[in-house]
């Protein structure tokens, strides 16, 4: 099933709406695309039952204006071992492209309802509004409700902070849990934009990214320019934490953005726990620059590299 729009003359301005829940529950695999003109927005459920194949994509932005983003506030494909991919995202071709924040919503993806789940593959790109003027203008969000608990499958993220001033965020994880336990890789590359101060490439506040047997890689890129400050690579904020609990490798790669050299860092970490080991796991960390906060930093390590 495929459910496109355009933009075509008629009114409307192209959006897509997920009012009432969308579910299949027996029969053959079968796919359900939404490609939007401009915002797709789901406030109701799109699932499979358990062992049900159903690849999902949601595609907003599919002109290429640069507007059109996707946010998610009910579950899409989280129900236990239901199989298929979820890819979402925009852009004419959706493997490259993003979804696109705009004056309706900042962010190019918030996820405010959990995705994915079990042997699934998610694959989500998201691209912040380029407002020039403005802030917090983040490439994708995963904010309170959006846990992802995943035995096996790949999940990753790309996002990039829009054109604006300050705390353009390549990816923000706030206040969730993105877990996994079995196999599948889970990728996370953030890059920030802005001209201006605290422009994260990927922002871990309050939150856990944690990997059981499966492997990890977080790769952040600061934004920033001119007399900009406190633009890093990778932060890990308050009780937030990247770590691993079995055999699963964390790799993290942490470039600072531009302005002042002083305060921009490739890897920030302030908590007590911001990274850990409680495995036989490695965690790696590469970055230009580091901060470590003054309380202990990695809990019950195995081994630890700090390159």
């Amino acid at each position: 099933v495929t459910i496109t729009t355009s933009n075509d003359g008629f009114a409307g301005n192209g959006d897509i709406i997920v009012n009432s829940a969308i579910s299949k529950t027996s029969g053959a695999s079968a796919t359900l695309k939404l490609s939007a003109y401009r915002n797709i927005i789901v406030n109701s459920a799109i699932n499979s039952s358990s062992g049900i194949d159903m690849p999902v994509t949601l595609q907003a932005n599919n002109a290429d204006t640069g507007s059109g983003y996707v946010q998610i506030n009910a579950g899409v494909k989280n129900t236990a071992n239901s199989t298929g991919t979820l890819t979402i995202g925009g852009g004419s071709n959706i493997a490259t492209g993003y979804a696109y924040g705009n004056a309706g919503q900042a962010a190019g993806v918030a996820i405010n309802a959990g995705v994915g789940r079990s042997t699934l593959t998610v694959s989500i790109r998201g691209h912040g509004y380029d407002n020039a003027a403005g802030d917090d203008n983040y490439g994708v969000i995963v904010t309170t409700g959006g846990n992802t608990n995943q035995n096996s499958g790949s999940y990753n993220i790309t996002g990039v902070g829009g054109n604006g001033v300050n705390q353009n965020y390549g990816i923000y994880i706030n206040n969730v849990a993105i877990t996994s336990s079995t196999s599948g890789s889970k990728t996370f590359s953030g890059t920030g934009g802005g001209t201006g101060s605290n422009n994260y490439g990927v922002y871990v506040n309050n939150a856990t990214v944690s990997t059981g047997n499966s492997n990890v890689t977080i790769t952040g890129t600061g934004g920033g320019s001119g007399a900009g400050t406190n633009n890093y690579g990778v932060y890990v904020n308050g009780t937030g934490v990247i770590g691993t609990t079995g055999s699963g490798s964390v790799g993290l790669t942490g470039i600072r953005g531009g302005g002042d050299t002083a305060t921009n860092y490739g890897f920030y970490g302030t908590g007590a726990n911001s990274l850990y080991t409680s495995g036989s796991g490695n965690i790696t960390l590469g970055a230009d620059t580091v901060f470590l906060g003054a309380a202990t930093f990695c809990h019950q390590c195995h081994p630890y590299q700090n390159k």
